[in-house]
């Protein structure tokens, strides 16, 4: 049975992927800062309560599986990045960091690609204004590329870093 992981396993989006891979056959690792609810915890194979920001602790668990691929979804979203930015930039960027450093460290090893995962939104470009915003319909990957709030600098930091990873360790 294939092994995934889920970092920020209790939100929203990682409760329906667990969800998801559960029924597609997975055995399904999550990590999360908090516990998870109930419902989550009953199909989730085996989960991990700890800091994403941690290497110490991300590499542990990475030691203890094979995964094939590793949906990073811990993360601070715009708003609560603006009220804390020293915790946006730890979570994001070092957190995004750990999880890929382990996963490089962990495909080595096994002689074997992991298949990194990491979403953004919207909220990862630099629109500069609503109105801009409501405007455009869709924004093109070329577009808007310089960011203006912490989530949108931290994870434009985690895509290049992501490149940098592929391009000489084959993550």
């Amino acid at each position: 049975m294939s092994e995934v992981l889920i970092t920020g396993a209790g939100g929203e989006v990682g409760y329906t992927l667990t969800q998801n891979l559960k029924k597609d056959g997975y055995k399904v690792i999550s990590l999360s800062l908090h516990d998870l609810p109930p419902e989550q915890n009953k199909i989730t194979d085996v989960f991990y309560k700890g800091d994403i920001s941690d290497f110490k602790f991300v590499e542990s668990v990475f030691a203890k599986h094979e995964f094939e691929t590793v949906f990073h979804l811990a993360s601070i979203l715009s708003t609560g990045g603006e009220r804390n930015p020293e915790l946006a930039l730890s979570v994001n960027s070092i957190g995004t960091t750990n999880a890929m450093e382990s996963a490089t460290k962990r495909s080595l090893e096994l002689k074997k690609s992991i298949k990194f995962i990491f979403p953004s939104s919207i909220a990862a470009y630099g629109i500069p204004n609503l109105e801009v915003k409501k405007q455009k319909a869709k924004v093109k990957e070329e577009e808007f590329t310089d960011p203006i709030t912490i989530y949108g600098v931290t994870k434009l930091y985690s895509e290049n870093l992501g490149l940098y990873f592929s391009k000489h360790y084959k993550l």
